[in-house]
C-alpha cells in the first residue's frame, strides 16, 4: 500500500480569466506547552488561503479546525474559529474574531492526551482573490455530492465525474485493505469512515500538501483527489482515520507509520539505505522536523520503524508506545518502553531491514513516487494560492 502508487504523472493548467471571490492568506501554526523547558514548541506551520462564506476544515495536530471567514477588507478579516479535541471525552473551543493583517488569533490551553497542553495561532497575512472557476466543490453543500455504501464506508463522489464512474475500482481497493488491516489492529469501530473523493483540491478542505489529503477523525471522515491527472485516493487516508479513531491522537511518526504498516515501504527504504539517503531517525523523532523533512524519506522512515517495532517486539507494546506518546517526548518514551538508547533500536531497524527479503517490483517506487511528489506538490500549492 504506497499512498502516492497511484498518481499518475500530470500537468494542469488553469484558467487565466475565471470568477473571482475575497479570500484571505493566513499562516496557520500549532504549539505544544514544554513544561520542563516553560515555552512552547513549533509543530507544524503553514500557509493557508481561505474562501470567504465557506467553512474549510481539517485535522491539525491533535484536533480538528474548522475556520469560516466571514468577511474580508484591506484591513483586516473576520472569521470564526471552531477546534474539537480528539478524545474519549472530546473538547470544544469556539472563538470569533475581528484581526488585522499580521497581528496572530491564537487560543491557548487546549488540553488533549496525558494533561498534553498546545496552542493554535491563525494570523491572517493579506486579502487574496481567490479563482473559484477552479474548484468550487463542498461536501457540505446540497448537491455536490452523492454516496454509494460498502461494507466499511460510505463512499461520495461528484456525480458524473471520474469517481462517479471508477466507484467499483475505488471500493475495492479501500475494502481489500482494510479489512487486511481491520483484521491487524482488531478495530472495534462503530459506524463507517465517510470517504470523499474530490475531483479538485477544495477551499473546503484543509489538505495536508504532503500527499493531497486530509484524514480528519473527529468527523469520521477522509478526503482524497480523484481525477485523471492526479489520484491520491490510497487505502492510507482511510485507515489514518481508523487508526485515530480507535487508539487516539499520537505524534504522525507512530499514527502514520502505523497506519502504513502493509505499504511498499521496505522496499522503498531498502533503495534509500543502499544509496545513503536515509534522516537519521533521531532527527524524525520531532513532529515538526517530520512533517517538514522530505516527504519521501520521513514517510518511510516511519513506516518500516514502526514495522521494525511492532515485528520484533510485539503489537502490544507498540500500542503501549502508541498512547504514552505525545508531539513531544517520542524519543524518551521510545527508550523507556523498549529499554534501548535511539542509537541501538535505529541499528537494530538498520539489520532488520537489511534481512528482510523483497522482490524487485516490476516498477522503481522510489523513482515514481520522487517525481510524482514533485509534480503534486506543485500543483496543490498553485491551485489552492500558495504561490
Amino acid at each position: 500500500m504506497n499512498r502516492l502508487s497511484l498518481i499518475f504523472l500530470f500537468l494542469l493548467v488553469f484558467c487565466s480569466h475565471g470568477i473571482t471571490a475575497d479570500g484571505v492568506k493566513c499562516t496557520l501554526s500549532a504549539y505544544q506547552y514544554d513544561s520542563t523547558a516553560d515555552k512552547n514548541l513549533l509543530l507544524l506551520s503553514d500557509t493557508v488561503s481561505f474562501l470567504t462564506g465557506i467553512t474549510s476544515s481539517g485535522f491539525i495536530g491533535p484536533a480538528s479546525i474548522e475556520i469560516e471567514v466571514l468577511s474580508v477588507d484591506s484591513v483586516k478579516t473576520n472569521f470564526n474559529l471552531h477546534i474539537v479535541t480528539l478524545g474519549a471525552s472530546a473538547e470544544t473551543y469556539s472563538r470569533s474574531y475581528s484581526v488585522e493583517y499580521g497581528l496572530p488569533a491564537r487560543v491557548d490551553n487546549i488540553h488533549g492526551k496525558n494533561n498534553s497542553v498546545y496552542s493554535y495561532v491563525l494570523t491572517p497575512l493579506e486579502k487574496v482573490d481567490i479563482d473559484t472557476s477552479i474548484c468550487n466543490y463542498n461536501h457540505r453543500a446540497k448537491g455536490d455530492f452523492t454516496f454509494r455504501p460498502t461494507a466499511y464506508t460510505d463512499l461520495y463522489y461528484v456525480p458524473s465525474s471520474l469517481g462517479d464512474f471508477y466507484w467499483d475500482i475505488v471500493k475495492g481497493l479501500i475494502e481489500t485493505n482494510y479489512r487486511q488491516f481491520m483484521s491487524f489492529a482488531n478495530f472495534n469501530l462503530p459506524g463507517k469512515t465517510q470517504v470523499y473523493l474530490y475531483p479538485c483540491p477544495s477551499y473546503s478542505v484543509i489538505w495536508d500538501k504532503r500527499f493531497g489529503m486530509s484524514s480528519d477523525p473527529t468527523r469520521n471522515a477522509s478526503y482524497s483527489i480523484y481525477n485523471k491527472s492526479l489520484n491520491t485516493t490510497d487505502p492510507f487516508v482511510v485507515i489514518h482515520t481508523a487508526v485515530l479513531r480507535q487508539f487516539g491522537y499520537s505524534t504522525p511518526f507512530l499514527s502514520e507509520g502505523m497506519s502504513n504498516f502493509f505499504s511498499f515501504a521496505p522496499y522503498d527504504m531498502k533503495l534509500l539505505v543502499k544509496d545513503n539517503k536515509q534522516l537519521p531517525l533521531g532527527d524524525l523523532l520531532k513532529t515538526n522536523n517530520y512533517l517538514t523533512a522530505d516527504p519521501f524519506i520521513a514517510d518511510r522512515t516511519a513506516a518500516t520503524f514502526v514495522k521494525y517495532l511492532i515485528d520484533q517486539y510485539n503489537f502490544d507494546r507498540f500500542i503501549k508506545l502508541y498512547k504514552a506518546t505525545d508531539d513531544i517526548n517520542l524519543a524518551r518514551q521510545i527508550e523507556e518502553v523498549y529499554e534501548k538508547p535511539i542509537g541501538t533500536l535505529e541499528e537494530e531497524w538498520l539489520h532488520y531491514l537489511d534481512t528482510l527479503n523483497i522482490h524487485p517490483m516490476t516498477f522503481n517506487l522510489h523513482t515514481a513516487f520522487s517525481e510524482a511528489m514533485l509534480n503534486f506538490q506543485t500543483m496543490l500549492k498553485y491551485s489552492l494560492g500558495y504561490y
